[in-house]
């Protein structure tokens, strides 16, 4: 990253991509994990709801605890795909490794993730 500093400091519109890898680095990601069926119409609507949020630091994981295999995910979300979850959909927003409860609004994830609410 020095070393495109000076260049970056001339022509930043020229290193937007450069610059978006810069803050991950910097501020790392803000990790989102659905839990539930792909296939249920929640879970397009959830994603409908994220995917019009801008949020260039998301990482996101869509897990169906039918399908997928927890040990598939980071160590620190396996629990999560694991719960028992009375809800369609849940979902989680960690960031720096500590996650928020679960939720099965999605716009208490959307609030969450806009940066709105904070645990």
């Amino acid at each position: 990253f020095r070393l495109f500093a000076g260049a970056i400091d001339q022509q930043p519109f020229a290193f937007v991509n450069l610059l978006e890898a810069i803050d991950f680095y910097q501020r790392g990601g803000v990790e989102t994990v659905l839990v539930g069926r792909r296939d249920a119409e929640a879970m397009g609507s959830w994603l409908a709801r994220i995917g019009r949020l801008y949020l260039p630091n998301l990482v996101l994981f869509v897990v169906d605890p039918q399908a997928d295999d927890p040990k598939l995910l980071p160590e620190h979300l396996r629990a999560m795909a694991e719960a028992k979850q009375t809800a369609s959909v849940v979902g989680y927003v960690c960031r720096e490794r500590a996650c928020s409860a679960p939720t099965s609004d999605p716009e208490m994830l959307e609030a969450e993730l806009s940066g709105q609410v904070r645990g």
